[in-house]
């Protein structure tokens, strides 16, 4: 299933994908200083949503593949590749790491929300983290930032050891998996296609105020 044939937020929402803006307009499940949030605001946003669909949909995931999520703040990504996977009929294990506990438990509220079965969340540090079995996609979703330090409790910021992260998470990715860097400065996204371009086939697209690269390992 394509999401993206065009670039009309209303008509990709309303025309093509009902059933996920139903689940997705009609339940405040986003924590933030511990207050519901109306998901429907985070719709408006086109780096939120649309962002993450576009990266899911570039990884093309397969029946049976694991997601990692890397860096996954407080679910938006995990949450909705799961909910995407159900409406296509997709079985598919998403992995949500995330370096902060205080946002792996908010994760894990808003999981329990929509049912999910088939979302994991864990607090990591992932410079350093151990993935037993491996996964086939990894996908970083504005959590490979240059900015380090700067909001510390707000969101995961490895700007300045994105090496030390990109070589530990590919020593657990399969054979011709795929990574999915977005990110809204084209120079990160620039340094990250340099790094991986030696083992990976790199393709960069735009998206309205965001990059995206997609790296397929070459084997």
């Amino acid at each position: 299933m394509k999401f993206f044939e065009n670039n009309s937020i209303d008509q990709f929402f309303y025309e093509k994908n009902k059933q996920l803006f139903y689940k997705l307009g009609l339940i405040n499940f986003i924590q933030i200083d511990e207050t519901p949030q109306y998901f429907g605001y985070y719709i408006d946003q086109y780096d939120g949503i649309l962002g993450r669909l576009k990266a899911i949909e570039l990884a093309s995931p397969k029946d049976g593949d694991i997601i990692l999520d890397a860096g996954c703040y407080y679910g938006f990504l995990s949450i909705l590749c799961a909910l995407w996977a159900d409406i296509i009929g997709l079985k598919l294990k998403i992995i949500g790491i995330d370096l902060f506990e205080k946002n792996i438990n908010k994760c894990k509220k808003n999981a329990k929300l929509f049912k999910l079965s088939n979302v994991e969340f864990y607090q990591a540090d992932l410079v350093s983290i151990e993935l037993i079995g491996g996964v086939d996609i990894q996908i970083f979703y504005r959590s490979l930032r240059k900015d380090v330090g700067k909001q510390p409790e707000f969101m995961d910021f490895y700007g300045t050891n994105y090496d030390k992260v990109l070589n530990n998470t590919i020593k657990y990715l399969s054979s011709k998996g795929t990574i999915i860097i977005y990110d809204t400065e084209n120079d990160l996204i620039e340094i990250c296609y340099e790094f991986l371009n030696k083992e990976f086939n790199c393709t960069k697209e735009t998206l309205y105020h965001g990059f995206l690269l997609k790296a397929v390992k070459l084997k």
